[in-house]
């Protein structure tokens, strides 16, 4: 395990002989350690802390060891932190209840620090392996509930309409075939942008998109981005203005950077009314450079404000004119800035509108990916 310094182990025992030995050896080994020499006070620091793991005595004053980790297991702050019992109780019975009480392992006094060191590496492991699993559970719902529902749309549109033409085509003044048709293209172009979005998305989930950072011209991007999205500005009458300083520039990959800009450009539009406006800006400093899009249009409500990055949890809105939105590009937009070196965030008041800040590295970094991980 190679990252130990950012595994935090809490260690509680009421024993300070013990207490040191243990922090001691971990401290050596490269972990981060916490340390409770009763109940009450490591349940706290587990719900403030989060330890990837806990040492658990079970002879502590006051509540006792069992007690403790029934505590932490019946909190679901806590639930998920493995707890290894390490006690000079070696009856089975003693064990059993440990078992029972939510230990994933039970390691007797006087113990081996080696032993120590090889339960924890590998409880450890097995956490971060099962929260990954929760992770990709998380993607295949997600992805499902994508092509369950938010294809169905605009599929029923195309269909809808192609049958229309096939049994009155013989009856449609010029005007309603024309607007069959218009209904057509744009159920086949919103059909389009979501399978382009799905695509570039199962791709960066397998990590095998290449990272191609370079300098890039962030005036040409943002340009770009509203030239594609300039239709639907101008027929639902929302301006976009664009404030750029000549030659701004940031270092990352222009693909993937490109995405991230037309998605936050689309849905500003989407999301804003008639007569509304989106702003679009971008500063620099030495070190970074921040692209601002802001909008006028209905906001987002606090709750779904705080998971809108989220990909376990599905955020589906419509847009002001009627669009579906189905969370998938800001998600697609938070890993790849993340893989650039950048951060995203959002605010927005409820129907005033939203701003999206991405922050990205203004020359190179070692933050940013360079190769595809196979």
């Amino acid at each position: 395990m190679s990252d130990r310094n950012e595994t935090f182990v809490l260690i509680v025992d009421d024993n300070t002989n013990n207490l040191g030995v243990l922090y001691r050896y971990l401290d050596d080994e490269g972990f981060t350690v916490l340390v409770s020499q009763d109940g009450e006070r490591a349940v706290r620091l587990a719900r403030e802390q989060q330890p990837d793991l806990i040492l658990l005595d079970i002879m502590l004053p006051g509540m006792n060891g069992f007690e403790t980790c029934r505590a932490l297991k019946s909190d679901e702050r806590t639930a998920g932190i493995p707890v290894i019992f390490i006690s000079a109780l070696t009856d089975v019975q003693d064990k059993v209840r440990g078992f029972r009480a939510g230990g994933v392992d039970y390691i007797t006094k006087p113990f081996n620090q080696e032993e120590v060191l090889a339960r924890i590496v590998a409880h450890v492991t097995i956490k971060r392996q099962r929260e990954q699993l929760d992770e990709l559970n998380a993607t295949k719902d997600r992805l499902f509930s994508i092509i369950g529902h938010d294809l169905r749309g605009p599929f029923m549109g195309l269909l809808g309409a192609l049958e229309l033409l096939r049994d009155c085509s013989d009856d449609l003044d010029s005007e309603t075939a024309q607007e069959l048709i218009e209904n057509l293209y744009g159920s086949a172009e919103k059909t389009y942008h979501l399978l382009e979005n799905l695509l570039e998305w199962a791709r960066s989930q397998r990590r095998t998109t290449t990272i191609a950072p370079r300098a890039i011209d962030v005036a040409r991007i943002v340009s770009d981005a509203v030239q594609v999205f300039s239709a639907a500005a101008r027929q639902k009458g929302v301006s976009v203005r664009v404030d750029i300083p000549d030659g701004t520039t940031c270092f990352a990959d222009r693909d993937m950077i490109n995405t991230v800009v037309r998605n936050l450009v689309n849905n500003a539009i989407k999301f804003t009314g008639s007569d509304g406006a989106v702003t679009i800006t971008a500063r620099s400093n030495s070190e970074t450079v921040t692209i601002v899009v802001a909008d006028t249009g209905v906001g987002i409500a606090p709750d779904d404000l705080c998971r809108l990055f989220d990909l376990g949890r599905s955020i589906s809105r419509s847009g002001t004119g009627g669009e579906r939105g189905t969370g998938l590009g800001l998600m697609l937009a938070r890993d790849y800035v993340s893989r650039n070196g950048g951060t995203i965030s959002a605010e927005s008041v409820q129907g005033c509108g939203s701003t999206f800040r991405l922050t990205l590295p203004a020359g190179p970094t070692t933050e940013v990916e360079q190769t595809a991980d196979s």
